[in-house]
């Protein structure tokens, strides 16, 4: 028992590796893997997928190349992909371990979700294999506790070991309320729930995005949406965001470039009525290439000195203010996707004067603003010459 699948995580790969040692993973793969290998030294070698999970013939090929000592992955709705490895391409997948003497990580969060049950690694091969099962995804992000099956005894107190100096011990209460949930049956009715909801979010998603090239599983909780290569990735995710909307771009998951796909996370949504995510999910939509106009004045930033075409496309300068710097937005209203009656994230008060210098052009708002800092600054002045001079009639 472990306090989180990424300590467990850590801990293996501690355990298990050295610096510069070679790890096998999917082309694209678990941003926390990729955390784990940067901090500990070692190299990732990315192995071919498709829309099933990493290609067993792609592994061999790796083994031969570059002789990992070990292949993590996600059998089970693999984050970012979505992907689910079938049964018989789990079996290829241990036997090419086999062959080539690499371990398993099979990390296996979302497997309590499906209704399918498959066959895990660790059953086809479990002298290989080091099987984490997290409940975060099944209850709740906030209860932090994980489970770690070992090939054998030996191997888990070696691991143990390796916990005791980093994370000391699971949380005590967490791991006893997990033991309580998991021996009454409310664990079930948590992981019930949430595929229920994950099923009417993904509905909701497939609706929307219908006619979009996109990857989900109905139990999951997150999709892989394919875009144009003429889309930047990390654009549309801030526009996304804007929007209401979690989406992570292919960047963070790429062990080799992988440029024109995002991830959304359809449980990470700002929290409001149905109705308010669908229109998020609607403005999305609507800003692919494939589904229409862009929404919104703005998809790359101010900084960046170029503006979105209606076809998605990026390409020109924005409009320029004095001495050729990019005008500010004309108001806070126009951030918004086209449509937007409110915003999404009404500014606080202290935020509006802020506000009214956007409304300016660049060089206007800029005076004024510095005036009013000026204007503050010697008020400021004043009342502290006056506080100090009446301090110094008091002590006389």
């Amino acid at each position: 028992m472990t306090s989180g699948a990424q300590a467990a995580l850590f801990a293996l790969c501690a355990l298990l590796l050295g610096r510069g040692d070679v790890v096998a993973a999917g082309a694209v793969t678990y941003p926390g893997l990729k955390a784990v290998a940067a901090q500990q030294h070692l190299e990732l070698a990315p192995v071919a997928m498709d829309e099933q999970g990493i290609l067993p013939e792609a592994f061999e090929a790796v083994c031969r190349e570059r002789a990992p000592k070990l292949l993590y992955l996600i059998p089970s709705i693999d984050n970012p992909t979505t992907a689910t490895l079938p049964a018989d391409r789990r079996r290829e997948v241990a036997a090419v371990a086999r062959r080539h003497g690499v371990l398993l990580i099979e990390d296996d969060p979302y497997a309590p979700l499906r209704s399918e049950r498959l066959p895990a690694l660790a059953e086809l091969a479990p002298e290989l294999t080091w099987h984490i099962a997290t409940l975060s995804k099944c209850s709740t992000p906030a209860l932090r506790i994980a489970y770690v099956l070992a090939p054998n005894a030996a191997a888990a107190v070696r691991l143990a070991t390796v916990l005791r100096s980093s994370v000391l011990m699971a949380p005590p209460i967490f791991a006893a309320l997990a033991t309580r949930w998991i021996t009454d049956g409310t664990l079930t009715a948590l992981a019930s729930a949430i595929r229920a909801e994950n099923r009417q979010r993904q509905s909701s998603a497939a609706s929307i995005f219908s006619g979009l090239d996109f990857a989900a599983d109905p139990d999951g909780h997150h999709l892989w949406l394919h875009l144009p290569q003429r889309w930047r990735a990390a654009e549309f995710a801030d526009h996304a965001e804007r929007a209401g909307l979690a989406i992570v771009p292919a960047s963070a998951f790429a062990v080799s470039p992988s440029p024109g796909r995002g991830r959304s996370d359809l449980s990470r949504h700002r929290p409001g009525p149905r109705d308010a995510r669908g229109r998020a999910y609607a403005a999305l939509g609507s800003s692919h290439p494939a589904g229409g106009r862009v929404p919104g004045r703005r998809l790359t930033s101010l900084a960046e000195g170029s503006a979105p075409r209606p076809n998605g496309a990026v390409a020109g300068p924005v409009a320029t203010g004095r001495r050729g710097r990019p005008s500010a937005a004309r108001n806070w209203r126009s951030f918004l996707p086209a449509g937007s009656a409110t915003p999404l994230c009404p500014p606080a008060k202290r935020a509006w004067p802020i506000c009214r210098a956007l409304s300016a052009p660049w060089g206007r708002g800029r005076q004024a603003s510095t005036k009013r800092f000026r204007q503050t600054s010697q008020t400021a002045g004043r009342a502290g010459k006056a506080r100090s001079a009446s301090a110094a009639a008091c002590a006389n």
